[in-house]
């Protein structure tokens, strides 16, 4: 092997190394699995019907949960779902290959489908859960509760 070879190739291997100190702290996989994720929301662990607000830097969205296990929600918010729309949340990502699922957190990225598009939002900057609403909420009038 000649010397310009041989540096060539040292030069493909060194594109190869990736400064994991570029990359967000979360995007490792030993701190994502060790992370405590309590400063956010699980909607598998929340009741039909509740309600959240998220704020992203960019935008805010509200969410109806119908069935957390699955991921099933109405969601409305953002520059691609301006009316209470069908959808079902993934969960939280950085934008990459690890999702924690049926999660919303601040720090990381909410990522869902609506209308057929999988749409992953700015980074979450707050959450918001509110109790059910029933039709006590509304006094005796339960159709305003629609």
């Amino acid at each position: 092997m000649t010397p310009d070879q041989s540096h060539q190739r040292r030069e493909r291997r060194m594109k190869l190394v990736v400064n994991i100190e570029t990359l967000p702290r979360g995007a490792v996989l030993d701190v994502w699995s060790q992370n405590p994720w309590g400063n956010g929301t699980q909607i598998d662990e929340l009741e039909e019907m509740q309600r959240i607000h998220v704020r992203t830097v960019y935008s805010r969205y509200e969410i109806i949960v119908i069935d957390g296990r699955n991921g099933e929600i109405l969601v409305k918010g953002g520059g691609h779902v301006p009316d209470l729309t069908e959808g079902r949340l993934t969960g939280a990502t950085l934008g990459g290959s690890f999702c924690k699922m049926r999660g919303i957190y601040p720090g990381f990225k909410m990522e869902f489908v609506a209308n057929g598009q999988r749409l992953v939002t700015s980074t979450v900057q707050t959450i918001s859960v509110f109790r059910p609403e029933s039709p006590q909420d509304y006094g005796d009038d339960s159709t305003t509760a629609i």
